[in-house]
């Protein structure tokens, strides 16, 4: 990091997949992962009191599935369910 400049990092991963069983199931599943670095963000109107040395850093990952069952040609029950893990330094 240059003396003065903040500086922001994403690091983003996805993988999404989708299966059909039939005309009547089918699955999806999604993973994904954004790995966040950042230097110091506070805007306090004074450069003087800018850090070099303060990080923030933050890691997510996300996973999602979802189905949809089509039991007669009016009629879809879909369904989700998304779990999110986050772990964060400041």
């Amino acid at each position: 990091m240059a003396s003065g400049i903040t500086t922001i990092r994403h690091d983003i991963y996805d993988l999404f997949a989708q299966y059909a069983w039939s005309d009547k199931f089918n699955v999806q599943f999604e993973a994904r992962r954004k790995k966040t670095d950042t230097g110091d963000l506070s805007l306090r109107f004074d450069p003087a009191s800018f850090s070099s040395q303060q990080n923030a850093d933050s890691d997510t990952h996300i996973y999602r599935v979802g189905t949809r069952y089509t039991p007669s040609q009016h009629t879809d029950i879909i369904g989700s369910f998304i779990y999110v893990d986050r772990d964060a330094r400041f």
